[in-house]
Formats: C-alpha cells, sequence, structure tokens
C-alpha cells in the first residue's frame, strides 16, 4: 500500500541521514591529533568509520540491508519489478565508494600524526568524541528496535549475499593499487582525472582509425 511504501522511504531516509551524516563527522575526527594520538581512541574511532561504511554498503543484519531487502519486496507487492542485477551494481558501487573512502581517511590521518607535535587531549573533545560514537551505537540499534513494531519478518533477514560486493569491492581496489596506474591517480572529490585519462586515450585511438 502506499502507506507501507512510505513508512520505508522514511526509514530510508533516516538509514542514509544517520550513516552518512556519521560517515561525515567522522572525517573530522580522523583529522584531529588528539585522539589519532590515543591508541584506545584512534582503535574505536576506526571501528566507528568501518562500521558505517559496512552499514551503507548493505552489510546483511543492519539497516543498508533491512530498508534495501523492505523497498525490494514493497515494490514486488504492488507489481513493480527490481532487477537484482541493478541491486546488486548499485550495492557494489556503494561498496567501492566506502572502501576509496576509508583508504583516504587512513593517508589523511598518517599525514596528520606526522605534521602535529604533541596534540592535548581535552575533556571537551573526549565529550564531543562520545557524542560521535553514540551515533555510530544508534546506527547500529534503531533497526532493531524497529523490528519490535514493524511487521518484518519477510524482509529482516540478513544474508551471505549482502557480502558479495564489499568483498568484490575491496578486491577490485586491491588489484587497482597492485597495478599501480599513476595516470588515473585520482584526488579525492576530482573524478575528472578519470574523464580526462579516457577523452584523451579516444583521442588517439581515433587518430589511429
Amino acid at each position: 500500500s502506499p502507506e507501507i511504501g512510505m513508512l520505508w522511504l522514511s526509514a530510508f531516509a533516516l538509514h542514509h541521514g544517520l550513516v552518512k551524516g556519521g560517515l561525515f563527522l567522522s572525517v573530522g575526527w580522523i583529522k584531529q591529533p588528539s585522539v589519532m594520538a590515543s591508541p584506545w581512541l584512534r582503535t574505536l574511532t576506526w571501528v566507528g568509520v568501518v562500521i558505517l561504511a559496512l552499514v551503507l554498503s548493505g552489510l546483511p543484519l543492519t539497516s543498508g540491508d533491512w530498508v534495501k531487502t523492505a523497498l525490494k519486496a514493497e515494490a514486488e507487492n504492488i507489481g513493480a519489478t527490481v532487477p537484482s542485477s541493478l541491486l546488486w551494481l548499485g550495492g557494489l558501487a556503494t561498496a567501492l565508494l566506502m572502501v576509496r573512502f576509508v583508504k583516504i581517511l587512513r593517508n589523511l590521518s598518517d599525514q596528520k600524526l606526522t605534521q602535529t607535535a604533541n596534540p592535548v587531549l581535552t575533556k571537551k573533545v573526549i565529550g564531543v568524541w562520545f557524542s560521535w560514537v553514540s551515533l555510530v551505537v544508534l546506527v547500529l540499534v534503531w533497526p532493531w528496535w524497529q523490528a519490535n513494531h514493524w511487521i518484518t519478518a519477510n524482509v529482516w533477514q540478513g544474508s551471505v549475499h549482502g557480502l558479495w560486493p564489499i568483498a568484490i569491492a575491496i578486491i577490485l581496489i586491491q588489484i587497482w593499487h597492485w597495478l599501480r596506474w599513476p595516470e588515473l591517480t585520482t584526488p579525492p572529490g576530482d573524478v575528472l582525472v578519470w574523464y580526462q585519462w579516457l577523452g584523451g586515450n579516444s583521442q588517439s585511438g581515433f587518430k589511429r582509425l
């Protein structure tokens, strides 16, 4: 029904708002020298970043898998067909983006640690950091709380199928790293480098014809 469809769209919006908000805020913590200089805070911060990246990629038994499966089931109930291949490719693209995101954050963290000496960790920083941790925890627990109120028996089913896009994304990124194509090294947020590379090679190919 339209009401149920709107319910799941609202859940989808909540999922994206919480997870993407957490990912945006995580950039600030990775750049925070006082947090990264503390071994236990650094470890917990990276755990939070990885959790958020996996949830957005659709890890089974998380809101990423839950809302995607629910929306697909609702679409089928009203007679709409959602090709599984498109959902799989969408999951792969998101997983690739998240692997790239984590790798860039790791490089950024290493640079900040080498540039800053004797960072001071204050109680205020720890308090604000815990608010971000609370957001990560909320990302994990809110679907389980909602599952007790919504009829979701046919959609709240984590499956190993949701792991395939994540695993393949990690393998593809690693292969890319091994090949080491310097002309395709992309600055963060600037995919135009790839378009320039493709355009230049296309022109060379046409000239040979």
